[in-house]
């Protein structure tokens, strides 16, 4: 297709827009009052996740702990985030997030952290 003429008329759904002023003499004024009536209309209430309206409140501290606990990605992190796992979750949802934790590692990878967090050591029978 070419182009040719002012863009606004050639380019389809562009339709050029005129803005007129009340005061076109002291535009800066006029503009300070459509500033200060756009500034002081209601804006509409953001809305807010269902994480935010549905989880019980023990659940969302303990996803900011992990949160944390990714960003600093140290060992001390991750052993302060079990000792938060044990006083905010149940038997049940700690096992849900280890078996969902070793499903997404390949076998042997998923051996070696399960023997490290219930015997002490890797396969290689080293403590780590």
């Amino acid at each position: 297709m070419k182009m040719s003429g002012e863009p606004w008329r050639t380019l389809p759904g562009y339709s050029y827009q005129h803005v007129s002023l009340a005061n076109p003499e002291n535009a800066s004024l006029e503009n300070n009052r459509e500033f200060q009536r756009l500034a002081n209309a209601k804006k509409p209430r953001a809305k807010r996740s269902a994480m935010s309206r549905f989880a019980k409140d023990g659940h969302k501290r303990v996803v900011r702990c992990l949160g944390y606990a990714l960003t600093l990605a140290t060992p001390q992190a991750w052993l302060d985030l079990s000792v938060i796992l044990l006083a905010r979750l149940s038997k049940a949802e700690r096992a849900g997030l280890a078996y969902a934790a070793l499903i997404s590692l390949n076998p042997d990878d998923a051996h070696d952290v399960a023997s490290l967090a219930l015997f002490g050591t890797s396969r290689g029978g080293s403590s780590q």
